[in-house]
């Protein structure tokens, strides 16, 4: 009885597991990709794929045999973002940032050790954006993640800072620091070329009442759309709008410095 709770329970991992891997995966896997990055024989995986497909989990391409997320987790997820309270609130002041930068913005909030995007709005000029909605991303890589972690408890940062997470990272962890500074100090974070070498993006902090550091918002677009120039105006309005979001959660926003 105890060897077959443990395996139901397995199962139930490594269904879970599967559905994360596809998630992860822009394009999708076969059984027997999904087999070896589980560890288990193509059967097993098949036999979870099928499970799977039954609930609507996951779809299969009948000509190229690859499993994708199917539309009962895009409903699952839909779910989930209507019951945050701060995206009803966020939606309309980031719809205005998207309009008046003409560029794409990103919502973010903490997911663990990263941070995950729950909303995308591309500006109304652009033509094509890669869609970053569920994705996630290590709390140091990025405009929008860097002002979430600059923020964090004292404890939660040096916790992160002393993770695997940031031990492979390019230079010292004294530059990592020393940039969290700056974006404490300045009020907002910049991304240039961290992720993608064409794309740069600005973020900024949003707080609750509590005064806890719940979400950034962040603008991304081309690298020759944020120019040395443009870079302080564009701040200002992503500081603008996280102020807004900010206040409206209940937080008081007469610390904050003045915008230039």
């Amino acid at each position: 009885m105890v060897d077959e709770s443990r395996r139901s329970v397995q199962s139930v991992e490594r269904a879970l597991t599967i559905v994360h891997l596809l998630a992860d995966s822009g394009s999708g896997g076969t059984v027997s990709q999904l087999a070896r990055q589980l560890g288990v024989h193509k059967s097993t995986a098949s036999r979870l794929l099928a499970t799977l497909e039954n609930a609507g989990m996951v779809e299969r391409d009948e000509a190229t045999g690859i499993y994708r997320l199917g539309l009962d987790v895009v409903a699952l997820s839909g779910t989930v973002l209507g019951r945050l309270e701060i995206l009803h609130v966020a939606d309309p002041v980031l719809r205005r940032l998207a309009e008046t930068t003409q560029e794409t913005v990103n919502f973010t909030i903490r997911y663990r050790d990263k941070v995950m995007n729950v909303q995308q709005i591309p500006g109304p000029n652009v033509l094509r954006s890669f869609d970053w909605v569920g994705k996630t991303a290590l709390l140091h890589r990025g405009a929008g993640s860097k002002a979430l972690l600059a923020y964090l408890p004292a404890d939660e940062l040096r916790a992160y800072l002393d993770s695997p997470l940031v031990a492979h990272l390019d230079g010292s962890r004294r530059h990592l620091e020393q940039e969290l500074e700056e974006i404490r100090r300045t009020g907002f974070a910049v991304n240039r070329g961290e992720i993608n070498p064409d794309v740069f993006a600005i973020g900024a902090p949003i707080f609750d009442g509590l005064g806890r550091c719940r979400a950034s918002v962040s603008v991304a677009g081309s690298r020759t759309a944020f120019s040395d120039e443009r870079i302080p105006e564009l701040a200002r309005q992503v500081m603008s709008t996280a102020r807004t979001i900010s206040q409206q959660l209940g937080h008081d926003v007469g610390g904050y410095a003045p915008l230039a």
